[in-house]
């Protein structure tokens, strides 16, 4: 679209729109970038969706064209109220969504636990806070050094809620502290899509997370076909889990649900979302499950916080039908992080 070779943008110190002329010389892109504030928190973008479409599309410098995208994508966010009214009725329809938006967005080959652990990081902001859902455009405003960030403290508070979960799930998140520029950028731009995908809200509601295994979708769908097949690593369909967990219904306290090869966790969803139709709390019961693939079982650690299994959880790294199950240094694993976040909350410095 042509852009009128007038730009509006707004000053940081007041809501008057500024319009500022190319000077002699001068194309209208540099105009829009003498114009910008020096600081990013200062920039808040053009008057309407329109012209903020219109700037997205000048010639402009990396940088200058990347804050715009950012305070484009931070300032038109939808409400919460609004994203909720607008998310599809069926979960299932949501959740093909969100994760063909994921892996149509990331580059194919590149690395597998950045996208995911961004995804399993969006869907339990409303674990780490109840209020996420209200403050996804605060979230969405932050540069993306300042949402890497949040995106730490936000494991960092999982891992004192549910230390063990948030240490088997470590391969999504310890990216995290090596982040560059460029994959920071990346991750803001992915955070604004899945933002508006509504993803915290589906984070947020029982009757969305356990109505399908997003990130489960989600791992298959970056990994590549001849990778799976090779590993014999296929996602299990939701309904088939769905009328598995129909028939073996009826779980007495005290009973676990197990399994040898549990992936992402597609049967445990399942069990879960019975118990809970049952009127039965999923947290009150053992959850066991053993898993030869490491970024397979950190998926299952995050579905566990994300579909609030509780604290008597086992997640086994290892081949579940050799002799040696991997549930005892599970068990060992699970002591020492309860004791290393005790240690840390009783701490005086803290």
């Amino acid at each position: 679209m042509p852009f009128s070779g007038v730009t509006r943008v707004y000053r940081p110190d007041d809501d008057e729109a500024h319009l500022l002329g190319p000077q002699d010389g001068e194309s209208t892109a540099h105009a829009l970038c003498r114009a910008k504030p020096p600081a990013a928190d200062g920039w808040r973008g053009t008057g309407n969706p329109v012209e903020a479409g219109q700037a997205a599309a000048l010639p402009l410098c990396a940088a200058c064209r990347r804050l715009a995208d950012w305070a484009a994508g931070a300032w038109w966010l939808p409400s919460a109220h609004a994203r909720r009214a607008f998310l599809p009725e069926d979960p299932q329809e949501h959740s093909r969504q969100v994760c063909d938006l994921v892996a149509a967005f990331w580059p194919s080959g590149a690395a597998v636990e950045v996208p995911l652990g961004t995804a399993a990081t969006v869907a339990l902001l409303p674990l780490a806070d109840s209020q996420a859902p209200v403050l996804a455009r605060t979230i969405a405003e932050l540069p993306p050094g300042g949402l890497i960030e949040l995106m730490r403290a936000t494991w960092a508070e999982l891992w004192v809620r549910h230390p063990y979960l948030t240490e088997c799930a470590g391969l999504l998140y310890r990216w995290l502290g090596t982040a560059s520029d460029e994959t920071a950028q990346q991750v803001t731009e992915l955070t604004h899509l899945l933002l508006r995908a509504g993803l915290v809200e589906h984070g947020a509601d029982p009757r969305r997370y356990l109505k399908a295994d997003l990130l489960g979708r989600l791992l298959q769908q970056l990994t590549a076909r001849g990778e799976k097949g090779r590993r014999g690593a296929f996602h299990t369909p939701d309904f088939v889990c769905d009328f598995m967990s129909e028939i073996l219904s009826g779980l007495s306290e005290g009973e676990s649900t197990g399994e040898l090869a549990a992936g992402s966790g597609a049967m445990w969803r399942a069990a879960a979302a019975q118990l809970r139709w049952e009127g039965k709390d999923p947290a009150e019961f053992p959850w066991v499950g053993v898993e030869i693939d490491p970024l397979a079982a950190a998926t299952l650690a995050a579905n566990s916080l994300l579909w609030r299994l509780g604290d008597d959880v086992l997640i086994a790294c290892a081949d579940g039908l050799s002799r040696d199950s991997g549930l005892g240094r599970a068990h060992e694993h699970r002591t020492q992080a309860t004791a290393r976040r005790n240690a840390f909350v009783e701490s005086p410095s803290q």
